[in-house]
């Protein structure tokens, strides 16, 4: 019985390590794979919902900036919002500034994670603020709608400034979250550590639990990583933000967790199948041994 406890300690350990290795080696590969973080951008950048609040906010940017003196002449304004609504809507569907777009999400991404690290090692501290610096789109944009404008339109448009500095903050990082973000990235990179304990502990555990008993608590603990991983695909399912007011903003965090999660779902599935697996073994051998309990 004494065996039997300190194997389903082992085994405890080794499940809760192979969950561990996999969210981590997930979160390794998340922030430093090009081909991951592309897939993120991509998705969050093409999201209808994302576009269209990045379509007011830049329409929105670029109406601010024309001149009273247009006022003198009746529906002239009118006439401006129109073209810049239409240039707006039309822009965002180019290829060209939907580059532009993804290019931006990605430069927030890897500033991020760079504030992140220097943040983290205790080169600056400042805790680092999530930023997408629009301007790199409302030029294109803008480019696009002179483009395209009429000629006594385009006119008009030559008395207008091109908007500068316009930022989306989507969130002030914490000192708190920022210390646990860092810590959390660094311990990252070491994942492959938690597989190979996942290992050993696992054939300790085995080879301490007696003849009978092994098996049953390797089924037991193998179920256990079965519903721990179901837990944390549907926690992703439960996090949401209040609605600030910036529609871009809140859009953004909304499809960034969406994404991640849904990521880390697919990410979780070679595990998920590898307790299964090893319910399954631990079952049959147990009943082929003809027991129903531990020995």
């Amino acid at each position: 019985m004494i065996r039997n406890f300190f194997a389903g300690i082992l085994l405890l350990a080794a499940t809760l390590c192979a969950l561990a290795g996999s969210v981590l080696q997930w979160t390794n590969h998340t922030a430093t794979s090009p081909e991951s973080t592309q897939q993120l951008v991509q998705a969050i950048a093409r999201d209808e919902a994302v576009k269209g609040a990045v379509t007011d906010l830049l329409r929105s940017s670029i109406e601010q900036r024309i001149p009273e003196s247009v006022n003198q002449i009746p529906g002239l304004r009118t006439k401006l919002k129109e073209t810049i609504g239409t240039g707006v809507s039309t822009a965002m569907s180019s290829p060209e500034v939907q580059s532009a777009w993804e290019s931006t999400l990605n430069d927030s991404r890897e500033t991020l994670l760079k504030d992140l690290t220097e943040y983290g090692s205790g080169r600056t501290r400042t805790p680092p603020s999530v930023k997408v610096n629009l301007d790199p789109l409302i030029s294109r944009t803008w480019q696009a709608i002179r483009s395209n404008a009429d000629p006594e339109i385009s006119t008009y448009m030559d008395q207008f400034e091109t908007p500068t500095g316009v930022q989306a903050k989507v969130a002030d990082v914490p000192a708190q979250q920022a210390d646990q973000a860092s810590q959390i990235l660094a311990l990252a990179s070491y994942w492959w550590l938690f597989h190979v304990a996942a290992g050993l502990l696992l054939i300790g555990g085995l080879l301490l639990g007696t003849r009978i008993g092994r098996w049953v608590l390797l089924a037991v603990f193998a179920a256990a990583g079965l519903g721990a991983v179901a837990l944390i695909r549907g926690l992703g399912e439960f996090v949401t933000f209040p609605n600030s007011g910036n529609q871009l903003v809140w859009t953004i965090e909304t499809q960034i967790t969406r994404q991640l999660s849904s990521s880390l779902s697919s990410w979780l599935d070679p595990l998920w199948y590898g307790y299964l697996g090893l319910m399954i073994v631990g079952l049959v051998v147990a009943v082929a041994k003809g027991v129903r309990k531990p020995a």
